[in-house]
């Protein structure tokens, strides 16, 4: 008769208790807390107590039903709180070949970004996190998918838009027309664009 050993009722201990958990933790959890099981998942992904296919399937789980303690909000960029669980979740989740998880959370945030207005100085913190999320997936041994590359396109021109240049100047149509009053024989041309004179010598 085999004698089973203690670590393999461990192992089934664990598996046990963290899938009966799973539903209340992914309703209950705070985004911290979510992110100490992912990153302990993430760490047993090739060992005990998981198996590659089953950290895959709990990360899987945990992300898909608790998006919206990961999404990205006004109170990420404050020098209190920063989005690193975010870019955590993200290059976590294409290293275990969750794409499609991945793009979800990725169209969700942007969809709900901003949800409340930015706090002043929100362009350092937002490009250190854009700095510091194409650092991660650098790291991405694959190619990107076109799906993945599709959903990063579009968050990061929303990213631009209505965080790190939201504050950019407009400027109308007619300040790119060039001036008729200004130019001589003798002067450049000027385009009159407030705040930057371009000047075209003359031939």
């Amino acid at each position: 008769m085999k004698t089973r050993k203690p670590h393999d009722a461990t192992v089934r201990l664990t598996r046990g208790v963290l899938s009966s958990l799973l539903p209340k933790l992914c309703s209950r959890g705070t985004r911290s807390f979510l992110r100490t099981i992912l990153d302990a998942v993430f760490a047993k992904k090739d060992g005990k107590p998981f198996a590659r296919s089953e950290a895959k399937a709990i990360f899987k789980h945990i992300l898909e039903r608790s998006d919206e303690a990961f999404l990205l909000s006004a109170a990420d960029f404050t020098s209190s709180r920063d989005p690193d669980a975010f870019i955590s979740v993200v290059g976590q989740g294409l290293c275990l070949g969750l794409t499609d998880s991945v793009c979800y959370l990725l169209e969700d945030s942007r969809r709900e970004f901003p949800v409340a207005p930015l706090p002043a100085g929100a362009e350092r913190w937002i490009a250190n996190f854009l700095h510091d999320l194409v650092k991660r997936l650098q790291q991405q041994q694959s190619s990107l998918e076109s799906r993945l590359a599709s959903a990063l396109k579009a968050f990061f021109e929303t990213m631009l838009t209505k965080g790190l240049l939201r504050n950019a100047p407009a400027y109308p149509e007619e300040h790119f027309k060039v001036s008729k009053d200004v130019r001589c024989d003798h002067e450049p041309a000027y385009i009159d664009i407030p705040y930057l004179w371009l000047t075209k010598e003359e031939t």
